[in-house]
């Protein structure tokens, strides 16, 4: 990688090139490596096996006149800034080469003491500017797709099976994240519920959630029992986790026709709540996925009564903080549930979402919030 700022001046009058040398000089606060062409060929010949940071450029040459000059530099180097020379007469052609995307244009005769100089500098930055906001602007279009691939992947809201309400909601710190939820039926039409925490956010969690996701679909086609879904993807996980990085994780199997209910959990809990509003941890010592590559997840079983709430949650709700040191708690989230448990399931999740935030202020929420509610009917 060169350090040294590569100019080429494509100009063939002795007297401008030797005015142009003194105004380098005396000019430019950086070092510089000039390169000099005297014809539109040698130019294009030099162009085709260097790089330059800026060009300088007689529009008049022995080979070439006028616009048809800078188009042909134009299209050897799109991205390079191009400084334009001129005499008094064809300072209109210079302007008009600026409107078609030349940074900068001098005029041979003018007085100002080293014009060169300022316009070449102005035009490095001019085109260093205008590079970062065409990156970024890139970088957003990248995120905006990976967003909207991330929020296809979530259940629709039409998502529904006989006999259960179903909700889920995903708030993300940044436009992509680590949290998702799911919905799916199992080949024997029982219900496939899921939450996982990818730990981070951003888009290299949001990869991960995917991989997560797809590999959890695809296991659950084969293998009926909860805790080996989790086994099997433990292993394929480990090896794609950073070090340090891991996956807590719900996943419940729930039979459509009796209270039967199956789950697993690899560090997430989940929550039966009653009809009484008695709330009853899901837990297991499981640890998340990506911790131990060879971790034996178990199936545990439960009891999901007509009109009983399973509820899920990720740690971005229990952690709500404005001040990193006061936490909203699981207290405060089922708390949140059980006063509104005789509401449909999406508007339990907004007060509890409502609830969350409320206490965050006025701090903004430091990490993603991902909620399901599963009511059998």
């Amino acid at each position: 990688m060169h350090t040294l700022t590569r100019i080429l001046l494509i100009e063939d009058s002795p007297l401008t090139l030797a005015m142009i040398h003194g105004w380098l000089r005396a000019g430019l606060q950086f070092e510089y490596e000039l390169q000099v062409a005297e014809t539109l060929q040698s130019a294009e010949q030099i162009l085709h096996s260097i790089d330059f940071d800026v060009i300088v450029l007689d529009l008049n040459l022995p080979d070439s006149d006028g616009l048809p000059t800078f188009n042909s530099i134009q299209l050897l180097v799109r991205e390079t800034p191009i400084v334009i020379l001129s005499g008094e007469s064809d300072q209109h052609l210079a302007i008009e080469a600026v409107r078609r995307g030349a940074q900068d244009y001098i005029v041979k005769g003018q007085t100002e003491t080293n014009p060169l100089a300022r316009s070449i500098q102005f035009a490095l930055e001019r085109s260093r500017r205008q590079q970062a906001e065409v990156a970024l602007q890139s970088s957003e279009n990248q995120i905006a797709i990976a967003q909207s691939i991330q929020q296809r992947l979530l259940p629709p809201d039409t998502f529904a099976v006989d006999g259960f309400e179903l909700s889920g909601k995903c708030d993300s710190v940044d436009r992509t994240g680590g949290d998702y939820f799911d919905f799916f039926l199992f080949p024997d039409q029982s219900l496939g519920v899921v939450l996982a925490d990818v730990c981070g956010h951003g888009i290299g969690s949001a990869m991960l959630m995917v991989e997560t996701r797809a590999i959890l679909r695809a296991l659950a086609q084969s293998e009926p029992e909860p805790g080996n879904i989790l086994s099997n993807a433990n292993k394929l996980l480990t090896g794609d986790l950073l070090q340090g990085g891991f996956v807590t994780l719900f996943i419940a199997k729930i039979q459509p026709q009796s209270p039967s209910l199956s789950f697993a959990s690899a560090g997430h809990p989940g929550y039966l709540i009653d009809n009484l509003a008695r709330p009853l941890a899901l837990r297991s010592q499981n640890v998340p996925l990506g911790v131990m590559p060879n971790e034996r997840y178990d199936t545990h079983d439960a009891q999901l009564q007509c009109g009983d709430l399973l509820y899920i949650a990720s740690d971005g709700i229990s952690e709500a903080s404005a001040d990193n040191h006061h936490f909203f708690g699981e207290e405060h989230a089922l708390r949140a549930v059980v006063s509104n448990r005789d509401r449909p399931a999406r508007e339990i999740l907004a007060h509890l979402f409502a609830a969350a935030a409320k206490y965050t202020l006025p701090a903004t929420a430091a990490d993603d919030r991902t909620a399901v509610l599963v009511r059998r009917l």
